[in-house]
């Protein structure tokens, strides 16, 4: 509704929507039995116990042996002699899987399930002739339905997601003349997004394998724990976002020249907590379906990954074990939020220009400056920074991770100031007739650094570190556990830091940017029938990339490294053997002559940086792209005089991409 308040002076509108959807579906899975279960190591018992109750509403259709998996493609158990082959040998008629269902809240076309309102609120005042003013007030609240934003076939697990986004603006308009106008404009945006944990605790999850859960029959294997069937995914999450941004622009005619130039200045204060690895991900293993289940038979893990508090530590390096990178036991998780901050403020100039009366040119130049990403505590702020002087390779090898104020450059990356946007347009009409117009335009676009990805160094030590731990790296194996710090979660004494993963953003890194360009020509054919054919293409510049420069046998294939023998015991009869240095594999099977027994060694590989850190997940600005198309297009309007408007359009598309 709305209307005047006071007539030619002051005017108001206000509206309120609700939005309610109710939709579900059924979500099929497949999970261990309580046979399988039995048969399984107490550790693997012991996590099914504090974890393991099957929802209320899951419903079982049918199990599987180990034959009906070996029907569906599933190879479940290593070839003999393993306890899988032992508890569950060919034709036997124990089941080892089930497969149920149970319903969720789901999207069926009209949204996820939810109560949401809006509501949107304005008032004009006209306070004099030559001056405006309006106001606007923006509200969303919202709640998605429990389970929308992950499920699981484990009571307890499912969680919503809740929203609460506020926006105010303010906009003054004052005419000074009639070739002058100024437009004065402030804008406050709060957004609270909180993705939260269900109704258990924080506690580990454990994934058949660490980097996708498998399927039985096209159905997800679901087990006890958050983001059952995304290793990795990460909840809680969100916060409170807070944006003030104000404007000035200016327009000016003068001839045959409009004038636009103005700038813009933007404040962000992020307060966000993500939980990533608060959920300790226990992985059964790194490879395949059957050492998984010989793997949860025994009741140890392939990796465990998990978030702690590394006590101001960095992990150990070639020195080895020193009390400065020892961690006291217990550990605790570190601190999930962070307070990060932004300025950033751009400024343009514009000239419309109208040549003659068929030819107008658009000529424009736009600066912009995108804030480095810093923590209202910069000792929580730390990156990994390549050292400088020798090559990419060596540099990564010699780089160390530091927090900001001990950084060379005293920021997580660089400051760039160099983001100049230059645009030129030009309109031509053909034969001064309206009829037929060729426009054509070029300019360079730039596109800030995406938030969430910076955030990720949140991960990095000393204040956080993500332990990845094989059990290579314990010398020996790794239990199940409930515990949510793993190996790390004795409650007396002290253990060494071990290789901890990094989210690094390169120190160097550059605004991505894009040069965009076009050409149409356009013919007015009747006053109700219009043709055109236009061109775009683009090409993107330093666009931002992911990579890990820190890869098993990078050491070895950029910076020479040898390929060491490795030592190994046998499984079998704990005879030790000495795989030699050649050939130099990532997993070497090496055959102790026991019974049907082998070793296996993954350590004659190096990486770049050997001993701290284990793989270093890069953003940085190697990406490309470059796309071109060609459109057709015909609008027909009031056809006939019936109101009836047609649109047709046949595009050609070219894209290529890093």
């Amino acid at each position: 509704m709305g209307g005047p308040i006071k007539k030619d002076k002051l005017f108001f509108f206000q509206s309120t929507e609700w939005l309610r959807v109710r939709s579900s579906a059924t979500a099929i899975v497949a999970v261990p039995t309580r046979q399988l279960i039995a048969a399984a190591n107490p550790t693997t018992q012991q996590f099914f116990s504090a974890f393991g109750t099957l929802r209320s509403n899951f419903i079982q259709l049918k199990t599987y042996t180990r034959g009906e998996l070996g029907a569906a493609g599933i190879t479940a158990c290593p070839p003999s002699p393993s306890n899988c082959d032992t508890d569950f040998p060919v034709g036997s008629t124990t089941p080892m899987f089930a497969q149920g269902q149970y319903s969720v809240p789901a999207d069926s076309g009209a949204g996820s399930p939810q109560n949401t309102y809006y509501i949107v609120g304005r008032a004009d005042w006209n306070i004099t002739p030559t001056t405006q003013l309006y106001g606007r007030y923006a509200l969303e609240k919202g709640n998605l339905f429990t389970g929308t934003v992950t499920n699981s076939p484990y009571a307890g697990f499912d969680s919503g997601q809740s929203t609460t986004n506020n926006s105010f603006l303010l906009s003054l308009i004052h005419t000074f003349s009639q070739r002058l106008t100024s437009q004065s404009k402030i804008v406050f945006n709060r957004l609270n997004l909180l993705q939260p944990l269900g109704s258990n605790p924080v506690g580990p999850t454990l994934y058949m394998n660490a980097f996708s859960a498998p399927k039985i029959e096209g159905n997800l294997i679901g087990m006890p724990g958050y983001s059952p069937f995304t290793p990795g995914n990460a909840i809680p999450f969100g916060g409170p976002q807070n944006f003030v941004q104000a404007y000035q622009d200016l327009s000016s005619v003068h001839g045959r020249h409009t004038f636009r130039f103005g700038g813009n200045y933007t404040y962000i204060r992020d307060n966000r907590s993500f939980g990533a690895f608060e959920e300790a991900v226990e992985s059964l293993s790194t490879t395949n379906f059957s050492t998984s289940m010989e793997n949860f038979l025994n009741g140890v893990l392939g990796q465990f990954q998990s978030a702690i508090d590394p006590q101001g530590k960095f992990p150990c390096g070639a020195a080895g074990v020193v009390p400065s990178c020892t961690v006291t036991l217990p550990v605790s998780p570190p601190v999930f939020a962070r307070s990060n901050r932004y300025h950033e403020f751009g400024t343009y100039f514009e000239d419309s220009w109208k040549a003659t009366n068929r030819l107008t040119f658009n000529l424009g130049l736009r600066w912009d400056y995108f804030g480095v990403q810093h923590n209202k505590d910069p000792n929580l702020d730390s990156n990994y920074y390549d050292a400088q002087g020798g090559n990419i390779f060596t540099n990564i090898r010699d780089g160390s991770v530091a927090t900001v104020p001990n950084s060379p450059i005293h920021g997580l990356w660089k400051k760039d100031w160099n983001n100049f946007g230059p645009r030129v347009g030009v309109a031509y009409d053909l034969f001064g007739n309206g009829k037929t117009a060729l426009r054509g335009g070029w300019g360079i676009s730039y596109e800030r650094n995406f938030g969430n990805v910076t955030f990720n160094v949140i991960q990095n030590p000393p204040a956080y570190a993500v332990i990845s731990i094989l059990p290579s790296d314990v010398g020996g194996t790794i239990p199940i556990t409930t515990d949510n710090a793993g190996p790390l979660g004795g409650s007396t004494g002290s253990k060494a830091l071990p290789k901890v993963s990094l989210r690094n953003v390169d120190s160097g890194i550059a605004t991505a940017y894009a040069h965009l360009w076009s050409a149409v020509l356009e013919r007015q054919v009747t006053p109700n029938f219009m043709m055109a054919i236009e061109y775009n293409g683009s090409k993107g510049v330093d666009l931002y990339s992911i990579e890990n420069p820190n890869r098993p046998g990078a050491g070895n294939v950029y910076l020479s490294d040898a390929c060491t023998a490795v030592s190994a015991v046998s499984p079998n009869n704990g005879q030790t053997f000495t795989i030699p240095a050649y050939p130099c594999f990532n997993s070497v099977k090496f055959d102790d002559r026991s019974a049907s027994g082998f070793v296996v060694a993954k350590n004659q590989l190096t990486r770049l940086q050997n001993f701290q850190y284990s793989n270093i997940n890069r953003r940085g600005d190697n990406g490309f792209s470059h796309y071109n198309s060609v459109a057709v297009r015909v609008q027909v309007t009031n056809l006939s005089n019936t109101g009836l408007s047609l649109h047709s359009s046949y595009t050609y598309a070219h894209a290529i991409d890093n």
